[in-house]
């Protein structure tokens, strides 16, 4: 996610080799579902920009959980406000 930390908004791609359903997740320190980012289908080899809105967002530590059908990935976001 960029930047790192997030103060209001942050970005981040998905790419992937085939087209697959993908779903992008927030998650705050307590492994408590905050919203979801992304939910749906991705083309192969098209990088997707995905958007993190942290304005009504306490400041804090959050991690983005993104998951298809042939891997899964989590990545820590530092959330300043």
């Amino acid at each position: 996610v960029r930047p790192n930390p997030v103060s209001n908004q942050g970005r981040f791609q998905v790419q992937v080799r085939e087209k697959q359903h993908v779903e992008a997740v927030l998650y705050n320190v307590l492994g408590q579902k905050v919203r979801t980012l992304h939910d749906g289908s991705i083309e192969s080899n098209t990088p997707r920009t995905l958007s993190l809105d942290g304005s009504s967002l306490t400041s804090g530590i959050y991690f983005v959980r993104v998951r298809g059908d042939t891997f899964q990935t989590t990545k820590k976001v530092t959330l300043a406000q």
